[in-house]
């Protein structure tokens, strides 16, 4: 069994006074300083991680404690600049980006008061217009230039890559082109004009009109420009295909835990038809991870327990443990969690670590070390359950636990990966989280750091076919595989 992964989240505690932000919680009351709120929860991430995360204590990567102090620095300059909401979160995303490790992160309970747009949004690559309201649907397909002078390369440095990209994981970088276009907290947009070129390689400058932007539509939005699917979770048939849906391993709440189960009572229901049906596609677009029991025990219904054991058992699960009283208190209640959602054997193996760091803290480790060698299992792994053609498809945000659930589906017999590169995670892992000190934010982190996993750091899975193009939706995605 692979030891579970699993991520942490609990509830927001929100400050009393707050301007140029909203929150369903507490009203709009008087102004603070922007500037004083970054540097305290600036202050504050440094402080956690300093404390509780094992890249600081991690002999194997010096670049951690390096940008634990160089990038700390450096983001001081700008909070100190900081003069609204989302200044204050682009501080704080600065920092967290830098890290290179997409399990350091700080979420909010607040959205800025001021959202605009230029009634398009730029997505892909090469840079298009994926997303226009009426008043630009003429720019629908054109090809971003250069928007005052700066080409698409310099846009992105400027305003995008610091906040949101990874640089280990280079195919990731235009994912986030979307962000470009939308801009909080500003009473003026950096972006005045902009060049593009139409189907016909004839080419228009654009002066961008900025309007407000409900806030709402975010979100919406974003995933329209990248041109993203979100599945619903559940087994359904799409002409002779069936589809095994899984956008999210994540159990952190009643409903979500709930889809869980329900899921995994529909695949049992039914198992021997789809092991019967002729085309099947393991979906999981759109899954950024949770806990990896789940990932486990779902492959084991649809292949066989023998079978995950057997692949697993050729995984080296050693780890580091960072010692804490603050990991110490979540691996607990992580434990006693699990056992709440049935997850026995994942509570039995989070205790067992809860009561081994107990133990090290009283011994003043900064690190407790557990050794999971890995023990090959005997004889071959049997043939495929599946009479037909099984795939595995994967878009670009397939993370945590849903690399976990690639580490096992790839080597299972039969199995075909098709769709995008997948993202990729540091080998930090384990997370929970810690509220900053202004309570304004949350921050994310990992508590323990694999070893000799069967991934390197920030490695991601490339497809055995790629995806051509397009929105990933079920039909285009049976014409695809029908046309293979």
């Amino acid at each position: 069994m692979k030891t579970p992964n699993f991520l942490v989240l609990a509830g927001f505690f929100l400050l009393p006074a707050l301007s140029n932000a909203t929150s369903n919680n507490t009203p709009k009351s008087t102004a603070i300083s922007w500037s004083q709120a970054a540097l305290a929860d600036l202050q504050g991430v440094r402080d956690t991680l300093e404390a509780n995360h094992p890249g600081p204590v991690d002999v194997q990567n010096p670049g951690f404690k390096l940008w634990l102090k160089q990038g700390f620095e450096k983001a001081r300059t700008r909070a100190r600049n900081a003069q609204s909401f989302e200044d204050y979160r682009r501080v704080l995303q600065f920092y967290t980006n830098g890290f290179r490790d997409g399990h350091i992160s700080v979420s909010y309970d607040l959205e800025s008061t001021s959202l605009r747009w230029p009634q398009f949004l730029v997505g892909g690559n090469p840079a298009r217009v994926t997303v226009a309201d009426d008043s630009q649907r003429a720019l629908k397909d054109a090809q971003l230039l250069d928007c005052d002078g700066k080409n698409v390369d310099q846009l992105l440095q400027e305003f995008v890559d610091p906040y949101y990209w990874n640089r280990d994981i280079p195919h990731q970088r235009h994912m986030h082109l979307p962000q470009l276009m939308l801009w909080a907290g500003r009473a003026q947009a950096p972006i005045t004009s902009c060049r593009f070129e139409s189907a016909d390689k004839s080419v228009r400058n654009v002066s961008l009109k900025w309007t407000n932007l409900d806030t709402s539509r975010r979100g919406e939005l974003l995933k329209q420009a990248a041109g993203d699917v979100l599945p619903e979770m559940g087994i359904r048939r799409v002409q002779d295909t069936w589809f095994v849906s899984i956008p999210s391993f994540d159990d952190s709440g009643a409903a979500a835990l709930a889809r869980l189960q329900s899921m995994v009572a529909a695949l049992k229901a039914h198992r021997e038809e789809l092991h019967k049906a002729p085309l099947v596609v393991i979906d999981v677009r759109g899954n950024h991870g949770g806990n990896s029991s789940w990932a486990e025990q779902m492959l084991a219904i649809l292949f066989s327990q023998e079978a995950v054991d057997h692949i697993g058992s050729y995984f080296d699960e050693t780890t580091d443990w960072r010692v804490s009283a603050g990991n110490l208190q979540a691996l607990q209640k992580e434990a006693a969690r699990m056992r709440a959602a049935g997850l026995t054997e994942a509570a039995q193996y989070r205790q067992a670590v809860a009561d081994d760091m107990k133990t090290a803290l009283h011994n003043k480790q900064l690190l407790l070390h557990t050794a999971f060698p890995p023990t090959p299992a005997n004889g071959t792994l049997a043939a495929s359950p599946f009479l037909g053609k099984v795939y595995f498809l994967t878009d670009q945000h397939c993370f945590s636990a849903c690399l976990d659930f690639a580490d096992l589906a790839r080597r299972l017999p039969g199995v075909k990966h098709i769709g995008l590169p997948t993202a990729a995670d540091a080998v930090y892992i384990d997370n929970t989280g810690s509220m900053l000190p202004t309570g304004i934010a949350r921050l994310s982190y990992s508590l323990k750091v694999y070893r000799k996993r069967v991934r390197g750091n920030n490695e991601w899975y490339d497809p055995s076919l790629r995806w051509p193009g397009g929105v990933m939706s079920d039909d285009a995605i049976v014409n695809w595989i029908h046309g293979m």
